[in-house]
């Protein structure tokens, strides 16, 4: 279906470094995610999730599609702070 790979690495990445970083290091991370811009994908485990929108969607399920960007989005910045404080 629509498979972001940009973000979905990015966010592996990001992840991997906080992992990586020894916490007694300064730690200085820029993270722009480009989910909610188009082009309008996301992976198709978090385009599913939103499968049960009443109709009236757009006829190219926008809504849903944005639900899911911003869900991915959402579900990676916690995912980040989760790691970060598990650093402290």
């Amino acid at each position: 279906l629509w498979l972001p790979d940009e973000d979905a690495l990015l966010a592996r990445e990001v992840m991997r470094t906080v992992a990586e970083h020894d916490p007694a290091d300064p730690y200085y991370l820029f993270w722009a995610p480009h989910i909610a811009h188009v082009p309008l994908e996301v992976p198709t485990e978090y385009y599913v999730r939103f499968d049960n929108l009443p109709d009236g969607d757009t006829a190219n399920h926008a809504r849903q599609i944005y639900e899911a960007m911003t869900n991915f989005a959402d579900t990676m910045v916690g995912n980040l702070t989760a790691a970060l404080k598990g650093k402290e």
